[in-house]
């Protein structure tokens, strides 16, 4: 009988064998929130923020996001993505 782990990526269920590399097979699996497949191996939403090593949006609430920032400070939780507009000075 064949073991099978279950893995929350990207938002999305995905069931894997042990010897499976889901790494390489899930890099391009988009958000199941937003649609928006990553970006440099990044949450499209909020890649590439100042001061951030890694995160995660959370994908709509279907996983807990998370923020790990360059000074090893890591926040995690349930939060919303947003993006604000103002006028630059």
């Amino acid at each position: 009988m064949s073991e099978f782990y279950v893995a929350n990526i990207r938002g999305h269920e995905v069931e894997y064998a042990p010897d499976d590399d889901i790494t390489r097979e899930f890099t391009e699996m988009p958000c199941a929130h937003c649609g928006q497949k990553p970006v440099d191996m990044m949450d499209a939403c909020i890649a590439h923020l100042p001061g951030v090593k890694f995160a995660c949006c959370g994908h709509g609430g279907k996983s807990r996001g998370y923020i790990y920032f360059e000074n090893g400070v890591v926040i995690r939780g349930d939060f919303r993505v947003e993006r604000m507009e103002y006028d630059e000075p």
